[in-house]
């Protein structure tokens, strides 16, 4: 009778479980021996896959804007441009009205005012294709909602989503004064802005104030807009965003609102804000290619690896032990959800 260690290794995602199974009971420095490998994957409307894939992304998108949003505050705070008594308080009802109206002229916005519009640009910042996350969790759906919102744009003439959101509503920027309420709905329309669009009124309503309002300067602007191509903090920008209370931007950018599209579409925003021009098309940041996934448990440079020895790289585990039935498939991809071992011993008669 002889005992054999072994350790099961399990990559967990909400497609697929991954699994390794390894002798390990020569001790290190040996290379444990790989027993087998493999895959279950799940149909797609299986284990509710779909269905926690749209409540994780609805989960990142509110912590992202509750983080955004903070972030703002710190740095209008520093840069004295309102309180944060002011910033706290509760925000106009129509806040892109107030928007459609500055961008056509018909209004000059206060402090508090523009605020209120940039906290509602926080909530609606458009829709970026070539983002991160949307590569990874974006489909169909959100390709249509961004062709509705562009149609509906032709449709009513406009070229802003705060003047294209008061055309479905009926209301006229010119009598922002006088009549702010609508009986019609403009959320229901099923639409998504272009990022691109939604960053270049942005830039060109805070250009609009710029010198009007106390603590609104080139400076302030920069750091709340990040120009396209401009990836990196410098360590004099980390100084100063830490001086503000602002720690752990996402990606180390230098957006504390948010950048422009990935898109090469985004180099067409200028703005006096803007330090550094956009790299040309070559140079944008592609989507990665995709890499041929590593099944979990071998040391990297074990003899036994399958990269190796191509027998390895198999989807069964061996006769001798089968810790999961079902149908298998290859590798879940790297990355996807929590990894985890266990050992356990096993006694051959």
């Amino acid at each position: 009778m002889s005992a054999k260690a072994l350790t099961l290794s399990f990559d967990i995602g909400y497609a697929s479980i991954g699994w390794c199974v390894l002798d390990t009971t020569k001790p290190a420095p040996a290379d444990p021996e790989i027993l087998g490998t493999g895959a279950v994957t799940f149909p797609t409307d299986d284990c509710l896959a779909s269905k926690r894939r749209g409540l994780r992304r609805t989960r990142r998108h509110i912590r992202s804007t509750r983080q955004r949003i903070e972030r703002m505050k710190l740095w209008l705070v520093h840069r004295g441009v309102l309180s944060r008594d002011d910033l706290d308080k509760p925000g106009h009802p129509a806040p892109f009205l107030l928007a459609a109206a500055a961008l056509r002229g018909h209004k000059t916005l206060s402090a508090w005012e523009l605020w209120t519009v940039l906290r509602w640009y926080a909530h609606n910042r458009g829709y970026d294709g070539n983002s991160v996350w949307s590569r990874e969790d974006s489909d169909d759906d959100d390709t249509e909602k961004e062709t509705n919102a562009k149609n509906i744009m032709a449709e009513h003439g406009t070229e802003t989503m705060a003047e294209t959101v008061c055309a479905c509503l009926g209301l006229d920027p010119a009598e922002h004064a006088t009549r702010i309420s609508s009986a019609l709905p403009y959320k229901t329309l099923n639409a998504a802005y272009p990022r691109e669009t939604v960053f270049a009124e942005v830039t060109k309503l805070l250009d609009l104030h710029l010198g009007k309002i106390s603590g609104l300067d080139q400076e302030t602007i920069a750091f709340l807009l990040k120009p396209a191509g401009k990836e990196l903090l410098t360590i004099e920008e980390k100084a100063t965003l830490t001086a503000a209370g602002i720690k752990n931007l996402p990606r180390a950018t230098t957006a504390a609102f948010f950048s422009a599209s990935s898109s090469p579409a985004s180099t067409t925003a200028s703005s006096p804000a803007a330090r550094s021009p956009g790299p040309p098309n070559s140079t944008m940041r592609s989507r990665p290619e995709k890499q041929k996934p590593k099944p979990v448990g071998w040391p990297k440079n074990s003899p036994k690896s399958p990269l190796q020895n191509p027998r390895n790289f198999s989807n069964t585990a061996s006769p001798a032990f089968s810790p999961i039935s079902g149908p298998m498939a290859k590798p879940s991809p790297p990355n996807s959800g929590k990894t985890f071992s266990t050992s356990l011993v096993k006694t051959d008669d």
